[in-house]
């Protein structure tokens, strides 16, 4: 009760560690302490300092934006994996939106007290043109497949403006289904075979 969290965007529970994790949208995800008269949480992750690592088309690093999404994998207890979706966005406001601006990656998760993300891990997954609207819910489904929600990439008005969602060949304004046990060419996840639109 004696918690405060601003801009919440996310909020996830791993049962092997027994803990909940809360994401705010500034980048921080902080892990809940097991004593519920805590005065603090501890920080598991800030997004934002991992913009520092990316290199822009200009060669320096983008701004960071948002965190959307914070899942644990089902098979956490043997592979400490957790999934994270941030975004990041140009410096100049009036630049053209990055291409592939809204990012899902993958983390290990150390086995230290209290538990804490593994910047170094970090895998890019998969990505999306970044804009007003991002998506970037995360959840795994009974069938062990990750489960993303997409943005239309857009902002409010016109809504969809860049009439992605009804372009099937596009993965703005989707729910997208990937398997992350599986490498599939040269990406990290494959897709799963009884995808409807997979041709």
């Amino acid at each position: 009760p004696k918690l405060r969290f601003d801009k919440t965007t996310a909020l996830a529970y791993e049962p092997t560690l027994d803990r909940f994790f809360v994401g705010q949208r500034d980048g921080k995800v902080f892990v809940l302490p097991k004593d519920r008269d805590a005065a603090a949480a501890d920080l598991f992750l800030d997004c934002a300092a991992l913009v520092a690592r990316l290199k822009g088309a200009d060669g320096k690093p983008p701004a960071f934006d948002s965190l959307y999404g914070l899942t644990f994998d089902p098979d956490f207890a043997t592979n400490r994996f957790c999934y994270v979706c941030y975004v990041v966005r140009p410096h100049d406001r009036n630049a053209p939106q990055l291409p592939e601006g809204t990012r899902v990656v993958r983390f290990r998760v150390t086995e230290t007290e209290p538990p804490k993300c593994d910047v170094d891990s970090e895998e890019l997954i998969i990505s999306w043109l970044q804009g007003g609207h991002n998506g970037g819910c995360l959840k795994f489904g009974l069938d062990g497949n990750l489960y993303i929600s997409t943005g239309d990439g857009g902002v409010a008005f016109p809504p969809d403006g860049l009439n992605s969602g009804q372009d099937m060949s596009r993965l703005l304004s989707k729910v997208l289904r990937i398997d992350v046990r599986r490498r599939e060419g040269d990406k990290p996840y494959a897709i799963p075979d009884d995808n409807p639109f997979v041709k």
